[in-house]
């Protein structure tokens, strides 16, 4: 099956008024694309690469992952994050991959060279800092992005904050618990 999405800057309810949202749309990038292969989606299609930037109130303005000129936005570095962190040839663990509410998501995979690596956010208004169990004691820790994120170690366990932002883990199977801890 494939997939097709896009994702447009702006409230979906309020097409008069669209708001250009980077942000929004980098983190939506990287949900969808988790989501998708976590589904069993073999082909994920962006629905444009580059946006017209001509109407700020035409929504079909905004799709893509670049600006008119080619400048990126931040959903091709969320796209090239993606593409880096779960690389072609990953298998998605056969596992449970969200909280049994719904809010709280966390597809793995398995990476050609072995190591195991997954993403985590929350659509929960309960956001922060999390105790989260792993089965690797050496992980690292990166947002959408790409940026390093600092996590700290408490016991077994290591603190993360965790958000409407996916964050990238790699190292270790996550040993979710249900209740975010």
């Amino acid at each position: 099956p494939a997939r097709v999405d896009g994702h447009p800057l702006g409230e979906p309810d309020t097409y008069l008024k669209v708001r250009k949202d980077e942000a929004r749309q980098a983190k939506m990038m990287t949900r969808s694309l988790a989501l998708a292969f976590a589904e069993g989606v073999e082909a994920f299609f962006w629905y444009e690469t580059t946006q017209v930037d001509r109407d700020p109130y035409d929504p079909e303005s905004y799709f893509g992952m670049l600006h008119a000129n080619f400048a990126p936005k931040p959903a091709y570095g969320a796209y090239m994050t993606f593409v880096e962190r779960r690389p072609v040839g990953s298998a998605q663990l056969e596992k449970p991959w969200k909280s049994a509410d719904g809010k709280t998501y966390f597809p793995q995979w398995k990476e050609p060279n072995g190591r195991v690596g997954g993403l985590i956010w929350t659509t929960s208004k309960r956001r922060g800092m999390r105790s989260l169990h792993f089965t690797g004691r050496e992980m690292e820790f990166m947002d959408h992005l790409g940026a390093r994120v600092r996590a700290e170690r408490e016991g077994e366990a290591w603190l993360i904050e965790v958000g409407d932002a996916p964050i990238y883990f790699r190292g270790g199977e996550l040993i979710f618990t249900g209740d975010g801890k």
